[in-house]
């Protein structure tokens, strides 16, 4: 699955030998969406059981796409804390995870400036109400022009944050792969571009 430039949520059909030509699961449309570079991620949001779609748009948004079983709903911005929810900068990457171990799923966003915020899920696993958000991984600048950033691997934009128990103690960590462009209207080769992937190990006792 893969959100793309367009609009649209793709799909790659698992087959015996490989995957299977690219399929158009969803277009989306609507002001939200006028630049339409979208982010998502499949998880069964509500427990029926069906796998939805948790869409960021390039402006922060942050959309459920619901699985009715012969198609999917027309997106519905997701809550937090009452009101909207949107990226802190913008460009929204989203993930669905089960972070606090309570058995409901949490949502959490990374933005244009390389943060990582937790929304909590306050509600229940049929019916999610999410928190205010939480930092979890700090501002990291987005795109800066600066000289310090040329080289630096802490200058970063476009977070995207997985969730993942990557050394088997039973806890969530997380992973976060990231951009930056340092690139400059007199210099807009690919030599200035970098992308990273951190690893954040959960401590015992942490929220």
């Amino acid at each position: 699955m893969s959100g793309g430039y367009d609009g649209r949520i793709y799909r790659w059909p698992r087959t015996a030998d490989g995957f299977g030509p690219r399929e158009d699961l969803v277009i989306l449309k609507g002001e939200a969406f006028r630049d339409p570079h979208v982010a998502c991620h499949a998880a069964d949001w509500d427990g029926d059981g069906r796998t939805d779609f948790v869409v960021g748009a390039r402006h922060g948004e942050v959309f459920l796409v619901r699985n009715q079983g012969k198609g999917f709903a027309a997106p519905v911005q997701l809550e937090a804390g009452g009101k909207p929810l949107k990226a802190p900068a913008g460009d929204a990457g989203p993930h669905a995870a089960d972070w606090d171990g309570d058995g409901d799923l949490d949502l959490l966003v990374g933005d244009d400036r390389g943060r990582v915020t937790i929304y909590r899920n306050e509600g229940t696993r049929a019916a999610p109400k999410l928190a205010q958000g939480e930092t979890l991984v700090p501002d990291r600048g987005g795109r800066f022009v600066e000289e310090r950033c040329k080289l630096s691997e802490e200058c970063a934009m476009r977070a995207k944050p997985w969730v993942v128990d990557w050394n088997g103690d039973g806890r969530p960590d997380l992973l976060v792969g990231d951009f930056h462009d340092h690139r400059t209207p007199e210099a807009n080769g690919n030599e200035h571009m970098h992308g990273w992937v951190w690893l954040y190990v959960r401590e015992a006792g942490s929220r």
